[in-house]
């Protein structure tokens, strides 16, 4: 692109040269050199009409794109790192009542996508007593129906 632009560019001086030997001096020969002045000067200047410079909206643009992927990243990371938070909790919870009735065992709680909990899964020893208690409580206190509280280990 630049080449070219190089080469129309001597191309004009050339033809503008050569038109101007041509004519003597005199009142002619001055419209002829304003009119290949003016030609020099279009063929230079002729690019800059396919030159496509950026609006303040396209930039803009680019930023509110990167801004709303930023806020899409740290929303993702705050529900992230807050279900991890109320997993914690509730899954200590789970454990501070299981230790009041006697068991010890270890507890994975899954959460929806609204973090509340769906699913436990406790891994330890427990009579059946035990068992039922703990179900009880799982699913009076958390609302996780029996069906979605799964045992290991006994």
């Amino acid at each position: 692109m630049a080449a070219r632009y190089v080469l129309s560019l001597i191309a004009a001086a050339l033809i503008a040269g050569i038109l101007q030997s041509f004519v003597k001096e005199g009142s002619c020969a001055r419209v002829l050199r304003l009119l290949c002045g003016l030609f020099l000067m279009v063929t230079a200047l002729k690019p800059l009409k396919d030159l496509q410079i950026p609006t303040l909206e396209d930039w803009t643009a680019s930023w509110n794109a990167e801004a709303e992927a930023a806020v899409r990243e740290g929303e993702e990371r705050y529900a992230g790192e807050y279900g991890a938070v109320i997993r914690q909790q509730l899954e200590a919870y789970i454990l501070d009542k299981a230790a009041q009735l006697g068991l010890s065992v270890q507890v994975q709680l899954t959460l929806t996508a609204d973090h509340l909990p769906e699913r436990v899964l406790l891994t330890g020893q427990a009579t059946q007593q035990q068992k039922q208690a703990m179900e009880s409580v799982i699913e009076s206190d958390l609302g996780i129906p029996k069906e979605k509280q799964q045992w290991n280990g006994s």
